[in-house]
């Protein structure tokens, strides 16, 4: 089926078949569709972007009106999972954000740590960040994700209630009966902020004029020390050097914090950088200076006959470690003020006194998609191992004259056949002429791709066993055209179906278990170069050998020991034997008998085999072994020297010990050169048949 395409590139809606409309007004369709090259189940080519104010996200392509899989860029494009020697009907439609036209926004409550370089969060809102001993806090852990959790000890548990934390201090401060939660690894430098929500009880202990909220936990006179005076008065004390159990150390204006309030401090390290506030009010500035210190305590006492320990309620803590901006200082107010109801404390001006700090959240949506008209409809072919797609193009009295799509691989020329016979032909896939015909007569035409691995000039020695090529006892070497191969004690070529793998038939061993008497071939010398080495057979092995021998499939050499180039099979006395390869040197062997990469290969079933040598040293080439058209393994064993051998078989081993090879060769071939992985898999899918076109009618005018 082809795309039906019912209104042009005008901008109103455009079906391709029944399977997908367009409505997109001025969406220019992508152009050009340009073939690249083209494989057995793919095709890929190029073409021009359309033209657009949108943004292209993808392309579509379509094969016959329907949507296909590929992938790629307008340079090169892919199609896959094609069909082999089939010709398609190919549209590229482009797909486009066209319009973004919409927002949605998201409006989320403030969290503390939105605010860069929060470093302790503690929420009695959050009864999951307390640990509980019944009523009693044994842990209050940090959710700032810094890790700072805050512990207490037996005997001096604070007491949790909804939302609330109640710290006692006893009457006299030198009592070991007070609450308190510690944290011994926090640190502190002489820059931070400092925020808690909570209040003192207003029957708390008067003895000493300090009652401790927050202090750092190792020092004993003024790194820091948060909470109020002997009166309520919210007060705080920076430094060292002077006793916080002082009037003068009082934060101005005096300010009680018996009913819930914000207790908030900002130190820049300064000598008067240490600001106060109160519920969002700045008090009169203090001294800063002082030393950076780890640890804090909360409801601890500064000391023992000091000051007096924290009687009072705890709600929620933030320590920053930094001075917060303005605008960041006043979100953190107003996120505690609405948490914790008493945002109308706010100074009336302040910018959270009506509402609640929020966090927005704007994103784009797209909301239109488009899809481009699609291109204009171009055939392309996926390829087969054989020419497809025969057109006629023109004809003569005497000629045609026609085109197809070229197979796949490396192809060296075209045989035409004319009527199943070969004739006269010339030129290429774009136009190929055939002359020699006769006036006014149709003939059924074929054309057949000239495979280069059977025509290289590499190629020295190709026996295909077909019984066309057997002359008496002796076998054609298609590769030089000379009968140079002999049968020896009545080896045969077998055609039964099942017995031969390429063409019509194979060479059939049946080992007699006698050196003397079974079956073999004979081959000529290999004219060997530094070039490379390659073998390429099929073979189907039945051995059953006494245990220490092994039968050769082929071997080349000048007697035992002596510049042997072999493949065999080890041990071959059960279905588990192995398939070896082993070049000597003179008289000294590569690998031994060590180098089995393929195994159980003795079950009578046919395998490809492709072995290659490549040239680097006498003593040092590199092997790769290649089954049934894959990979296998690669090992560095000895290259063959270029001398003549007298002794070259296939089915007999040069040492007389050895058994005789019990199973069928098929298409055997040697060639001087390094066969690459893309040779060994097209040899194992080799077939004459595989090359030839199927048949087209064409005739010749009068």
């Amino acid at each position: 089926m082809s795309f039906s395409i019912f209104n042009s590139f005008n901008g109103n809606s455009c079906k391709l078949g029944q399977n997908y409309s367009i409505v997109s007004r001025d969406i220019d369709p992508p152009t050009t569709v340009t073939y690249i090259s083209a494989d057995s189940s793919s095709v890929t080519f190029s073409f021009t972007a359309p033209t657009t104010s949108g943004t292209i996200l993808s392309y579509t392509p379509y094969i016959n009106g329907s949507v296909a899989s590929g992938s790629g860029t307008p340079s090169s494009y892919t199609i896959n999972g094609l069909t082999s020697g089939t010709q398609y009907t190919i549209n590229m439609v482009a797909n486009i954000a066209a319009n973004i036209t919409a927002t949605t926004t998201t409006t989320s409550s403030l969290s503390p740590t939105s605010i860069t370089g929060c470093t302790l969060w503690l929420d009695a809102a959050d009864s999951s960040s307390l640990v509980l001993s019944g009523s009693n806090v044994t842990q209050w852990n940090d959710k700032s994700n810094g890790g700072y959790n805050f512990t207490s000890a037996s005997g001096h548990y604070p007491v949790y209630s909804t939302n609330n934390i109640s710290i006692t201090g006893p009457a006299s401060a030198n009592s070991a009966n007070y609450q308190y939660l510690i944290n011994t690894t926090i640190p502190f430098t002489t820059n931070y902020s400092i925020f808690c929500v909570g209040n003192i009880n207003a029957s708390h202990p008067t003895l000493y004029n300090f009652n401790v909220l927050i202090k750092a936990a190792t020092t004993t006179n003024g790194q820091l020390v948060f909470g109020t005076d002997a009166s309520g008065n919210f007060s705080s004390v920076v430094g060292s050097g002077t006793s916080v159990n002082s009037a003068t150390n009082n934060n101005t204006p005096l300010i009680s914090v018996f009913s819930r309030s914000i207790m908030e401090l900002t130190n820049d390290g300064t000598t008067t950088g240490s600001l106060p506030y109160i519920n969002g009010t700045v008090m009169d500035a203090r001294n800063g200076t002082a030393t950076s210190f780890t640890g804090l305590t909360i409801g601890d006492t500064f000391w023992a006959g000091g000051s007096n320990n924290w009687n009072g309620n705890v709600n929620e803590i933030l320590i920053y470690n930094s001075v917060l901006s303005t605008a960041d200082r006043k979100k953190v107010e107003g996120y505690l003020a609405w948490k914790w109801g008493i945002q109308t404390s706010l100074p009336s001006n302040h910018t959270y006194y009506s509402a609640a700090p929020s966090t927005t959240t704007t994103t784009l949506g797209i909301v239109q998609n488009v899809k481009s008209n699609p291109s204009v409809p171009v055939a392309l072919y996926t390829l087969d191992t054989f020419p497809t797609n025969l057109q006629f193009i023109s004809a003569t009295s005497n000629s045609v004259t026609l085109k197809f799509n070229p197979p796949i691989g490396t192809v060296i020329g075209y045989t035409p056949y004319v009527n199943g016979s070969v004739a006269t032909g010339s030129g290429d896939q774009s136009s190929y002429t055939i002359s020699g015909l006769t006036t006014g007569t149709t003939y059924s035409i074929a054309i057949a791709a000239n495979f280069y691995l059977d025509t290289s000039s590499s190629l020295v020695q190709y026996y295909r066993f077909e019984q066309s090529d057997v002359s008496g006892t002796k076998l054609l070497n298609y590769a030089t055209k000379s009968y140079d191969a002999s049968f020896v004690n009545g080896s045969t070529i077998i055609s039964t179906t099942g017995n031969y793998k390429v063409g019509s038939s194979a060479l059939n061993l049946i080992s007699d278990h006698n050196y003397t008497t079974s079956p073999y071939v004979t081959l000529p010398s290999i004219n060997i170069t530094t070039n490379g080495l390659s073998f390429s057979l099929w073979f189907r092995s039945n051995c059953n050998a006494p245990i220490g021998t092994a039968p050769h499939i082929f071997d080349y050499g000048n007697g035992s020991n002596s510049d042997n180039i072999f493949m065999f099979i080890y041990p071959a006395n059960t279905t588990t034997g192995n398939l070896g390869f082993e070049v000597y040197s003179n008289s000294t062997n590569s690998n031994g008998f060590s180098y089995y990469p393929i195994t159980s290969i003795n079950d009578n079933v046919w395998r490809h085999v492709v072995w290659t040598l490549t040239y680097s040293t006498t003593k040092n080439s590199t092997w790769n072994i290649y089954l049934n058209g894959s990979f296998v393994s690669t090992t560095t064993g000895y290259y063959p020297r270029n001398i003549s051998r007298s002794g070259n078989y296939i089915g007999k081993s040069l040492w007389t010990a050895d058994e005789m090879f019990n199973g069928q060769v098929d298409d055997f071939r040697v060639y001087n050169t390094v066969l690459s992985a893309s040779d060994a898999a097209q040899l194992y899918a080799y077939n004459p048949n595989f090359f030839k076109s199927s048949s087209v009618s064409m005739t010749t005018t009068n």
